[in-house]
């Protein structure tokens, strides 16, 4: 009899740990799937917006939001126009700060026109689960015009 009382208490241990490490592993999902949030553009500023062809422009982006528990995001510029399109990608590890200055800058178009320039997260790392328990976040976008006389 003892024997069979050993063999259920350790049945009933190993079923109460294992309810346990459940719980915990489902609230731990639950609260890092609300805790990361993706960077959201408010506007691009391009200093100067009218320029000589091949001039240099430098480019500030404003947050609405920088986003929450990020530890790397990818970003893409693209100048483009009906007839134009050319852009440079870089990245940055670390939660976004907001203003972020574009590095380096970029070279105005060689054709006069207007153009439009985007700048765009393409990809997101979270630090933790995102809304949805995504690993990463959801891409957002902003532009402004450029002018190369």
């Amino acid at each position: 009899m003892t024997h069979l009382h050993t063999s259920l208490r350790s049945l009933l241990y190993i079923c109460v740990a294992s309810a346990a490490m459940l719980i915990c592993t489902t609230s731990c999902k639950e609260e890092h799937a609300t805790n990361a949030r993706p960077p959201v553009f408010e506007s691009l500023t391009l200093t100067p917006n009218m320029v000589s062809p091949r001039a240099h422009v430098d480019g500030t982006i404003v947050y609405k939001t920088v986003g929450q528990h990020i530890y790397k995001t990818d970003y893409s510029l693209t100048v483009s126009n009906s007839d134009t399109t050319y852009g440079k990608t870089w990245s940055v590890v670390g939660q976004p700060k907001s203003p972020l200055q574009i590095p380096n800058g970029f070279e105005a178009p060689t054709k006069p026109g207007t153009y439009t320039v985007k700048v765009a997260t393409t990809k997101v790392y979270y630090e933790t689960g995102g809304p949805n328990g995504e690993l990463y976040g959801t891409p957002t976008s902003t532009q402004a015009q450029l002018t190369v006389q």
